[in-house]
């Protein structure tokens, strides 16, 4: 018999072959709605081995990409697996999951582009790539393929695009409206805001990484695995014990937000921006908008690039200079309306 099971926000199903313990990634978010779809391959699978009709390829992609996600892909956050599991389920729309890994050709990673180009931005598809790359790297290394079959002159060009941060019209009409509705997910909100933080690692903070006594957050930067010790500056200080009432009855290991995910939260934000009908910025606003908000304001009021980028966890110092960039940007447009206009 085989069982079903979830693992990281998706279905996965366990089966014995030959007395060995086998697992497969179904890709099928891991809900209500799936289940049925998912039980259905439990069952073709139990068919499969009871009619001993069955021949395990090693070098089929699914069977390969399995094991570099045990061996390479379970090393890394929960964010970089997530990620990860998208691409593969993008990219098995394009390519078969039983072929063999050596006969994948770069007309297939072409048509992968072009199938992503139009339903994707421009960075995932750079993204989903680079997870791509990473697999076929390994591949080498294994020597189950000879050469990797993205090509360098396949990779589209990185779109340069202009930091976009919240004005304080829209900042307002989005947070009142979430303490209306769900208060919640306001405070969720306010903490993305009032620390820059990544929305991922938002949801992972528990009361234990408050010191409220030397006004220290401890943030762990899902990212790049790294830790960031936040102060907790005095309007922060004010949001925790003003108006996150219930954080003083928290247990240690306790999460803020506990009864969210990554899926619940960024699902709440797009149903607040279609009720707020942010018709044209409703493509371009996203949980992230808070973080650079955030680093934005920093910028605007002259806090140096180095620590802007500590407080954010940047590794690269030109990801902080975007910010001055945009801000600069921003107030020279005002400059020459002002002086148009006289």
């Amino acid at each position: 018999m085989a069982s079903l099971f979830k693992k990281r926000g998706l279905w996965h199903i366990a089966y014995f072959i030959d007395g060995k313990r086998e697992y497969k990634n179904t890709y099928l978010t891991a809900k209500s709605s799936t289940k049925k779809e998912a039980l259905k391959l439990k069952t073709e699978i139990e068919e499969i081995i009871s009619s001993k009709n069955y021949i395990v390829n090693k070098k089929s992609l699914n069977s390969v990409c399995e094991k570099f996600i045990a061996e390479h892909m379970n090393l890394k956050s929960e964010s970089h697996q997530s990620n990860f599991n998208s691409c593969m389920k993008h990219f098995y729309k394009v390519v078969a999951p039983d072929i063999n890994v050596d006969e994948i050709t770069s007309v297939q990673i072409a048509q992968f582009i072009t199938s992503l180009v139009s339903s994707v931005s421009n960075a995932t598809v750079l993204t989903y790539l680079s997870y791509l790359k990473m697999l076929f790297n390994y591949l080498l290394e294994e020597d189950l393929i000879l050469k990797n079959p993205i090509k360098k002159k396949q990779i589209p060009v990185r779109e340069r695009k202009n930091i976009i941060f919240f004005s304080d019209e829209i900042l307002n009409k989005i947070l009142d409206f979430a303490k209306s509705r769900d208060k919640k997910y306001y405070f969720y909100l306010k903490m993305l805001l009032l620390t820059g933080q990544r929305p991922q690692d938002v949801l992972m903070l528990k009361r234990a990484n408050f010191n409220l006594e030397v006004k220290t957050l401890l943030i762990n930067v899902s990212k790049t695995k790294s830790q960031i010790n936040f102060p907790i500056y005095d309007e922060l200080m004010k949001f925790i014990t003003n108006e996150l009432t219930y954080f003083k009855n928290l247990k240690s290991d306790e999460f803020l937000f506990g009864e969210f995910n990554g899926e619940i939260v960024h699902k709440r934000f797009q149903r607040l921006k279609a009720s707020l009908q942010l018709k044209g910025e409703s493509n371009v606003y996203t949980l992230k908008t808070f973080r650079k908000t955030f680093a934005s304001k920093l910028a605007s009021k002259g806090v140096e690039s180095s620590k802007i980028a500590n407080l954010l966890g940047h590794q690269d110092p030109k990801i902080t200079m975007k910010y001055y960039s945009a801000i600069s940007t921003d107030s020279l447009r005002k400059d020459i309306d002002e002086a148009l206009t006289e």
